[in-house]
């Protein structure tokens, strides 16, 4: 498939467009994932498993079983146990990695320097 460029969100009373760039981080939310963009959340019927095959695996990273995060949108990352962190968001919004996704934070350190 290939990379997704915008979403279309449907609401009760109209459907609108979201690009790819101004979302923040993504978050499963049971049958949905929440596309947060900094200001809004915008649900859309898509798992998790599928974005993370469709965003650009350049700029987005999954970093736990219910986020992934656009590297552009992070602030810091602070180390936590077993190796593990809390990443800022620079909209403020702490998010923590899960073990089971620390090879992904860690290839992004690395891409990083």
């Amino acid at each position: 498939d290939d990379p997704i460029d915008r979403f279309t969100i449907r609401s009760r009373d109209r459907i609108y467009f979201v690009d790819v760039d101004d979302v923040q981080w993504v978050e499963s939310e049971g049958d949905y994932v929440a596309l947060h963009d900094g200001e809004d959340a915008h649900l859309v019927r898509k798992t998790m498993k599928e974005l993370e095959q469709r965003l650009g695996p350049e700029s987005f990273v999954r970093i736990h079983r219910s986020y992934i995060v656009n590297v552009d949108y992070i602030e810091e990352l602070r180390p936590l146990d077993h190796g593990t962190y809390q990443i800022h968001m620079k909209s403020g919004i702490p998010l923590k990695t899960s073990r089971g996704y620390s090879d992904n934070v860690d290839a992004l350190l690395d891409a990083t320097g």
